[in-house]
């Protein structure tokens, strides 16, 4: 690695709050498999593993954290905080905030078509990065550095879950969990004119309806109801 790539990986490091012992570990973890493709094996170790590994690392410490955290909160809920902090889009965007995509290193046919602001690259990315904290450091340190950056984003995620905004993918987690069954959407009632029309949509789960929402559209109608039914469930005292 030359002076100029680690002139640029000490940036990163501010970021993140953390100094590698081990420089290297962080531009590995930065290194998209692309570019190993286009190069041959030799010299590149790309991200693949250490993906792998910080996916695991990610979920167990939001895990322990959430667990001990918020103590009245049962599985469904701490399952709907923990997807919306790990998964593709909550860490895609956490990347950009980094601006993980300046550092990655991509291979030309990948750089050319903008892998450095997909979703799934930016994603692997995080997760390497914190598979190389870990290895360069300590399970507490990691723990530490992960917590402190996804501290707010899981309080959001706490308080009503204005996070992600992916209310039917969480109803789904929860649903799925409990009973493991997938609700569905029953449009009620189409009404007004064809340029301003309102949908009305009820949750079902097996042969019997729950929340229902309103909206412009088939969509922004499902994700009420499915708001409004997950405020149920956070609110306690609902079963299916």
């Amino acid at each position: 690695m030359n002076e100029a790539r680690r002139i640029i990986l000490s940036e990163l490091e501010g970021s993140l709050h953390y100094t590698f012992k081990d420089i290297t570990l962080l531009n590995q973890a930065l290194t998209h498999k692309s570019l190993r493709n286009e190069n041959g094996t030799e010299g590149f170790e790309d991200n693949e593993r250490m993906e792998f590994l910080g996916d695991a690392i990610l979920s167990l410490i939001v895990s322990d954290y959430i667990f001990k955290t918020y103590p009245d909160s049962d599985e469904g809920v701490l399952t709907i905080i923990r997807s919306n902090i790990v998964g593709e889009i909550p860490l895609s965007s956490l990347a950009r905030e980094l601006n993980i995509g300046k550092y990655i290193l991509l291979g030309r046919g990948e750089q050319s078509s903008g892998g450095a602001d997909k979703n799934s690259i930016l994603e692997d990315a995080m997760e390497a990065i914190m598979a190389a904290i870990y290895l360069d450091s300590s399970y507490q340190d990691t723990y530490r550095i992960i917590i402190n950056i996804l501290k707010e984003r899981i309080d959001l995620e706490k308080d009503g879950g204005r996070f992600s905004g992916d209310y039917k993918g969480r109803l789904q987690t929860v649903v799925q969990g409990r009973i493991h069954q997938n609700p569905t959407y029953r449009l009620v009632e189409e009404s007004g004119p064809d340029h301003d029309k309102v949908f009305e949509v009820e949750i079902m789960i097996g042969d019997k309806g729950y929340a229902r929402g309103q909206g412009k559209s088939k969509k922004d109608a499902e994700r009420v109801a499915a708001k409004a039914l997950l405020d149920e469930i956070d609110a306690g005292g609902f079963s299916f």
